[in-house]
């Protein structure tokens, strides 16, 4: 599959041990000024009195905090569990480095390998080496180890 597309890792919950080492990849995705702008209010940031000159900044500049959000939507459609009793939380980031700058003018997609799978009683604590990729350039956005329990909804589905 050329590394323009993006790359599906989807599996059954009895099969999740079996991701281990296996690789998935987002689709590519622009992140509109609306979105910055949402962002910005919806954590105080506009309001921070002792934010640094804003000409220091690239226009359309997205938060770090921001591209570690999306994460998550990035990648909700290329990895999970084929079972409608499963949910994934975020567990936390052993490793986060913002290495270039983002912009409202990038696109970003999301790849990385399940590097760890750690049963944990009836959930699965999982390990992604993470990798924010900005189309046409060879330095990421971002690199991150993220943490993500699996766990399944219901009573019944833990079995």
């Amino acid at each position: 599959m050329p590394e323009t597309e993006s790359l599906k890792l989807a599996t059954t919950w009895d099969e999740l041990p079996s991701t281990l080492g296996r690789s998935f990849r987002s689709e590519y995705l622009r992140v509109d000024q609306d979105r910055v702008d949402g962002f910005e209010f919806g954590t105080y940031i506009d309001e921070n009195v002792h934010a640094m000159d804003g000409d220091l900044y690239q226009p359309g500049l997205i938060e770090g905090f921001h591209l570690l959000g999306l994460f998550d939507h990035l990648a909700n459609g290329v990895l999970y569990v084929e079972d409608p009793h499963w949910a994934g939380w975020n567990y936390g980031f052993d490793h986060v480095r913002f290495v270039s700058e983002v912009t409202t003018r990038d696109r970003i997609r999301l790849s990385g390998t399940v590097s760890a799978i750690e049963a944990r009683g009836h959930r699965y604590l999982a390990t992604l080496d993470c990798i924010l990729e900005v189309e046409g350039r060879e330095k990421p956005g971002a690199v991150a180890i993220w943490k993500v329990m699996w766990t399944r909804t219901s009573e019944e589905s833990n079995g």
